[in-house]
């Protein structure tokens, strides 16, 4: 599995304990566009996408499933937070990754890997822009996120927001990122990777990218 919310979310339902069967969808064979089935559950044809079998309601976008599975299931408080001055501390890191650090992390895996993959040329101005959004997100995990704890959101264990983070950094591993200028990264990244179902749910991701000694 290779779409970053796609993992982060396998990984909340694993560490969640929550039942669930997972369905692949193709991204590089465009089966998110050719599976009818797929399309009535997600008519924006994009991944991940939730089918409730309880009450048949589809969830799309990885945050809002979550957000849904917390209100309709019993899940481990640590992960998404009860208490609302917690829990904004978690959804704050949210909402704030999409355009803050996603942006350029998936920009510039993008530019210089997929791009050449695909016998394309990489873009120097986008990947220019990519590359500034991606180092000032860096900056602001290093400097304020990881700042005062070991977990993104401040608090005592890692929750959705870990997560979600993770996969996208890891994503770096495809254009060979030097994380050495960021020491707290690093070391929150090695305590995420010790969490369990890590290895399970990054399964395909490691061996394309290599990482794992344990594949």
């Amino acid at each position: 599995m290779m779409s970053q919310p796609s993992r982060a979310l396998l990984w909340f339902l694993k560490l969640a304990n929550i039942p669930h069967n997972v369905h692949i969808i193709k991204l590089a064979q465009g089966q998110h566009i050719t599976n009818k089935d797929f399309a009535k559950i997600n008519p924006l044809r994009q991944v991940p996408s939730l089918h409730d079998q309880s009450n048949g309601h589809n969830l799309r976008e990885s945050s809002t499933i979550v957000r849904y599975l917390a209100a309709t299931r019993d899940i481990p408080d640590y992960l998404y937070p009860s208490d609302p001055v917690l829990r904004s501390k978690v959804e704050f890191y949210l909402d704030w990754h999409p355009l803050n650090f996603r942006a350029g992390a998936a920009g510039s895996v993008g530019e210089l890997f997929l791009a050449p993959m695909r016998g394309k040329e990489t873009d120097q101005g986008q990947l220019k822009r990519c590359s500034k959004i991606l180092e000032s997100g860096l900056r602001k995990l290093e400097t304020i996120f990881l700042s005062e704890s070991d977990w993104i959101s401040g608090l005592s264990q890692p929750s959705f927001a870990d997560l979600q983070c993770l996969c996208e950094l890891n994503m770096l591993d495809l254009i060979d990122y030097d994380f050495s200028r960021y020491p707290k990264i690093v070391e929150w990244r090695n305590r995420m990777e010790n969490l369990e179902h890590f290895e399970e749910v990054h399964r395909i991701f490691n061996r394309v990218t290599n990482r794992s000694s344990k594949l």
